[in-house]
């Protein structure tokens, strides 16, 4: 699908081999090591302090009505990154200040008021593995300011944020330089994009969601920010129900790696939502034979455990899933071994629970 002129935007690096034994940076959305995470609807910012405290980095946030939703990760293993933090309702002159002083860099960046000019930045050192020497930021930019500010500073675009003032709509930009182990193979970036042709894009350039702004809700448009895919599965969805959120998760398998909150046209909250793999081999293996067979969209899932041994599959294990062709043999085994065992009688009664309390007989089958 060929994507509006204004909208399709694209810069692509050259290719870069990166060292055997660097680990890759902008791990937290893009990496499919499955690790521990958590999200979070509404959460303070005392919450999101203490998670950091307890070991899970915070990379993604939105700000709602005072507080953020959040994703975050173990901030250990492929995912481990020093001095993460979060600098709450500040503005850009005391943020530069700050990450100057702490030479840190910023991951995720949030107007918090654009007429006071405060903002919340989720920070990390910009030194070790999540080093990028010359990344930079800006705000306050009109379109086609950013366009600009990008094509002279080179880097490649890891948050790009839409949001209104007195004087019209203007975004920020945080980049990074697409060099060494912030080095992906190709990246993308289109604005005021519809669903479809955000699914097209992804189709098209091979690639997986690193960033979702709302452009409009009326109609339902994107600011999306993409980049070459990197193994196991890539999936995202435009409007989903708080609900509808973890049923997405656990359907997939995956960990959040964006969350975006909006309001749509009818004044439903929903959020737009990426993601990638966070379940083992087997566990992919057998979820892709049942999305073949069902489609992506179906309900299903699968669990297997080793007896007196871990888990060796889980995929929406938490789902109560009891069709009554593949359970009536269940039934039929269990009257044969109680009978087997002279512990019960074909003719016997057994009381089947219900709502309307009925009772069947075991030899009746």
């Amino acid at each position: 699908m060929r994507l509006p002129a204004l909208a399709r935007l694209l810069a692509c690096s050259t290719i870069l081999l990166v060292p055997a034994g660097i680990a890759p940076a902008q791990t937290d959305r893009i990496n499919d090591t499955p690790a521990g995470w958590t999200y979070n609807y509404g959460a303070t910012t005392a919450s999101i302090d203490a998670s950091i405290s307890a070991g899970f980095r915070p990379f993604n946030i939105t700000p709602t009505s005072g507080n953020y939703d959040v994703i975050t990760v173990q901030n250990t293993g492929e995912y481990a990154a020093g001095g993460a933090d979060a600098y709450w309702g500040a503005t850009t002159s005391s943020i530069a200040a700050t990450l100057a002083l702490a030479n840190k860099r910023i991951i995720d960046l949030e107007v918090v008021n654009a007429i006071s000019g405060t903002w919340s930045a989720l920070v990390v050192n910009n030194s070790g593995t999540t080093a990028a020497p010359g990344w930079d930021w800006a705000t306050g930019l009109t379109f086609q300011g950013m366009v600009n500010w990008q094509a002279a500073n080179g880097l490649r675009p890891i948050d790009v944020d839409q949001y209104s003032t007195l004087s019209g709509t203007r975004y920020s930009i945080v980049a990074v330089p697409n060099t060494g182990t912030n080095h992906q193979s190709g990246w993308w970036w289109y604005f005021g994009v519809t669903e479809a042709q955000v699914t097209s894009a992804l189709t098209t350039n091979s690639a997986r969601l690193i960033d979702i702004d709302i452009a409009s809700t009326s109609p339902l448009t994107f600011n999306v920010v993409m980049v070459s895919e990197n193994p196991g599965l890539g999936v995202w969805h435009p409007g989903l129900t708080g609900s509808q959120v973890t049923e997405f998760v656990n359907q997939n398998g995956i960990r959040l790696t964006c969350l975006q909150r909006y309001t749509d046209s009818g004044g439903a909250t929903k959020f737009a939502v990426a993601g990638v793999d966070n379940v083992n081999a087997q566990t992919r293996r057998l979820r892709s034979i049942l999305f073949n067979g069902t489609g992506s969209n179906a309900i299903s899932g699968v669990y297997l455990k080793e007896v007196g041994g871990p888990v060796l599959v889980s995929l929406n294990a938490g789902k109560q899933f009891e069709p009554a062709s593949m359970l009536k043999i269940l039934y039929h085994a269990y009257a044969i071994d109680r009978c087997a065992s002279n512990l019960d009688a074909l003719g016997n009664l057994v009381a089947i629970t219900s709502s309307n309390a009925l009772t069947m007989t075991v030899g009746a089958f």
